[in-house]
């Protein structure tokens, strides 16, 4: 009866572990990116290969700003400790044996035994067989995991490129918005110079007094916000360079960065293999995939090959030297559980995959809507630009007139007034172009490389 018993539990133990060897299926095909979701395109765009697309805008201190930057920005020194993170996860992967060596030393005793001295010391060595490939599953996650990271700094890269190129335009339209409301004043301070004198010979109006003295106002009352808005943007470039904003920044004069993108620009299909938050989508699906592999030859025995020699350093002659020399099994786990760990993966491995198709799409949709942003924009400024261009032709034109008395000086303020609005406009419209122009190019994931975080290892 035993004996049958003792039968019965082996068998059951035996289809336990054959159970938890057998292949469960597990497609990929479902989760293979379309063939023509990344096609080559031979006519790609010359904006793909613009990696230094801010030099278009031909301003030395942006461009010194964005190289002191690339050196010491923080976000992209983190990126770059996780790229070697994750690289010293891989080469531990790599890894197909494994040494290990201890020594101790001491005294052993109880309170029917005095003290004795006791020491050892012990080298091991453990090798794996990997007929599974469990080991080269682990090796391709790791790598997939280094190439997520360094798409990570990629990414890092255009958002310092971003960061500091909006900062930086934004500071510029601010200088510039104070140099319009400067000359505002000047010119409503000698208007209403002009109009109290004329009122003094009844030449003028108590209505064109108050007048020029509400457009001296107005211009003096927009100047300590926009001194604000350049003081904020100062301190936001000082922290993307890695600094403190204490003590100010200095930055060297100049004027308004522009820039245009050609009318026949298009999206090209390298796109999608261009901007890092894609390649790191594609690469959290390889390695998902690779997670997948992992858990398929966790259903397998592991077979090792384990090797230990000790030394004691107080024993007699005839025991100072042990050994150990033999093959190590492991079972793998119940079938449920395996069949558990594969479905896990496999829907990880769906989720991957949905992700990167998100991130297709959303980098098309980003691209898009920023190209239409920036055609409208230039649009806008060249329109600005004529209509300050017939807006001074009025002013000029209605000061001789005044001079010949043949207008009053209301209409002279009515069209200073109108030239200072149309300078707005056109310095608001210059830093929307070139901010779009901007939003493209890091869309487009133009700026990443060959200067990228992902290089350094």
């Amino acid at each position: 009866m035993k004996h049958k018993v003792r039968k019965t539990a082996g068998a059951v133990c035996f289809g336990l572990v054959l159970s938890g060897c057998m292949d469960a299926s597990v497609g990929r095909g479902a989760f293979s990116p379309s063939g023509t979701a990344f096609s080559r395109n031979s006519a790609s765009p010359r904006l793909l290969a613009n990696d230094n697309w801010w030099k278009t805008m031909r301003d030395p201190q942006l461009d010194r700003l964005i190289e002191v930057a690339t050196l010491q920005n923080l976000s992209l020194l983190q990126a770059v400790q996780r790229i070697r993170s994750a690289q010293a996860v891989l080469d531990g992967a790599r890894i197909q044996s494994v040494f290990g060596s201890s020594i101790d030393a001491g005294y052993r005793g109880s309170e029917n035994t005095g003290p004795t001295e006791t020491g050892t010391a012990e080298l091991s060595l453990n090798w794996m067989f990997d007929p599974w490939g469990e080991r080269a599953a682990r090796e391709r996650n790791a790598s997939a995991t280094v190439a997520v990271r360094r798409a990570e700094g990629d990414a890092a890269q255009l958002a310092m490129l971003l960061g500091m190129s909006t900062a930086y335009i934004d500071y510029r339209y601010r200088q510039a918005v104070l140099d319009i409301l400067q000359r505002q004043e000047r010119t409503a301070r000698q208007t209403l110079s002009n109009a109290q004198r004329l009122a003094e010979v009844q030449s003028a109006t108590r209505v064109d007094v108050l007048r020029a003295r509400a457009a001296l106002s107005q211009a003096r009352t927009d100047m300590p916000g926009t001194q604000a808005a350049i003081e904020t943007r100062r301190n936001e470039i000082a922290v993307l360079l890695g600094r403190s904003p204490l003590p100010p920044l200095k930055l060297a004069d100049g004027g308004q960065p522009k820039a245009r993108l050609p009318d026949n620009i298009g999206v090209p299909t390298d796109l999608l293999r261009n901007r890092p938050d894609v390649q790191a989508a594609e690469w959290r699906y390889r390695a998902a995939l690779a997670q997948m592999d992992v858990d398929r030859a966790a259903r397998y025995p592991k077979l090792s090959l384990s090797g230990v020699l000790n030394w004691s350093l107080f024993a007699s002659n005839t025991d100072r030297l042990g050994y150990f020399l033999g093959p190590n099994i492991t079972f793998p786990d119940l079938p449920s559980t395996a069949r558990a760990s594969i479905t896990r993966s496999h829907a990880e491995a769906e989720i991957a995959w949905l992700d990167w198709k998100s991130s297709v799409l959303d980098a098309i949709l980003e691209v898009e809507n920023a190209l239409a942003r920036h055609r409208a924009a230039a649009q806008t400024c060249a329109r600005a630009q004529e209509t300050v261009r017939l807006n001074r032709e009025v002013l000029e034109l209605t000061r001789q007139l005044y001079a010949s008395e043949e207008v009053t000086i209301s209409e002279v303020l009515d069209a200073e007034d109108a030239l200072t609005t149309s300078e707005l406009s056109l310095a608001a419209a210059v830093r929307d172009m070139t901010q779009t122009y901007v939003e493209v190019n890091v869309n487009l994931g133009a700026g990443h490389a060959p200067q990228s975080v992902a290089a350094t290892q």
